[in-house]
C-alpha cells in the first residue's frame, strides 16, 4: 500500500519544509498514525477515495501538519 501523503505532496502542495526527504517516511508514518487514531481508523489507504474531495484534502493537510 501506499502512503496517503508523500514526499511530493508535502513539499509542493503543503510546501513543507521541517522534513527533508530522508527523515519523512518516518514522520509520516507517525503523523498518520496519530490522525488516524484521532478519526477513529475510519480513512487509511483503502478508504480514502470513498471521501469527498474536501475531506481528502483536509486529511492530508493534518498528516503534513
Amino acid at each position: 500500500m501506499s502512503a496517503i501523503v508523500d514526499y511530493t505532496y508535502y513539499s509542493d502542495i503543503y510546501m513543507g519544509t521541517e522534513a527533508d526527504q530522508a527523515s519523512f517516511p518516518a514522520l509520516n508514518a507517525h503523523a498518520s498514525r496519530v490522525i488516524a487514531n484521532m478519526t477513529r481508523w475510519q480513512v487509511d489507504e483503502t478508504t480514502i477515495d470513498r471521501f469527498p474531495s474536501i475531506i481528502q484534502t483536509l486529511y492530508r493537510l493534518a498528516v503534513c501538519s
